[in-house]
């Protein structure tokens, strides 16, 4: 069997060189981390205790948002109770920040179960350029239709029942504004909804 020396050279210097880059590699990634900061309490390697922020969507401000837990009826997926008060005393939901939407703001707000076939219709007179806000919330096994006349927005548009929330801003023509709400499909849904003026 000849062996020739030059490739398991060519090894030993691969392997030198290999092992080279990763200790240099390793030194450059400890002297890139970030340091420790007085200002912001983060420690690299600190705690894993979370606190999650939140845009007001209204206001722009930032919030952190309290710690929250929902209990959900899983025949219907509707919210039955939370830890925390009622944001105004409707729906009780820990989703949306009190404050976020003062008495004098609010313009209706709307809770209903649609079967198939069925909408609900909900119109109100906005001024030309008046900027509203509308939160819709869905539940059940179905989808949702959302549909607005007399204001521009991105409607119509199909949301899917799965709790989550939509914000949609809509912006008035002088007319009145006419919203529609019906399954899109033929399975029942139930929606939350209310209608805010962004000042």
């Amino acid at each position: 069997m000849d062996v020739d020396a030059i490739p398991q050279l060519r090894g030993a210097l691969l392997a030198a060189v290999g092992v080279g880059v990763l200790t240099l590699g390793g030194w450059w990634w400890q002297a890139q981390a970030p340091q420790a900061r007085s200002d912001t309490g983060l420690v690299p390697g600190g705690s894993s205790s979370v606190t999650y922020w939140r845009e007001n969507p209204v206001t722009g401000a930032v919030v952190p948002e309290p710690a929250s837990s929902m209990v959900i009826d899983p025949s219907t997926g509707a919210v039955v109770g939370t830890d925390g008060p009622p944001v105004d005393g409707t729906v009780t939901s820990s989703a949306v920040a009190d404050g976020w939407r003062g008495a004098n703001d609010l313009v209706w707000t709307e809770s209903a179960r649609i079967s198939s076939g069925g909408a609900v219709l909900r119109q109100t007179r906005m001024e030309r350029g008046e900027r509203h806000l509308l939160w819709l919330r869905c539940t059940g096994p179905g989808e949702l239709l959302v549909a607005v006349s007399g204001a521009r927005s991105a409607a119509p548009m199909t949301m899917g029942c799965d709790g989550g929330q939509v914000l949609m801003e809509l912006t008035g023509t002088g007319a009145a504004a006419r919203l529609s709400f019906s399954p899109a499909g033929s399975q029942p849904v139930q929606i939350e909804a209310r209608l805010v003026v962004l000042t």
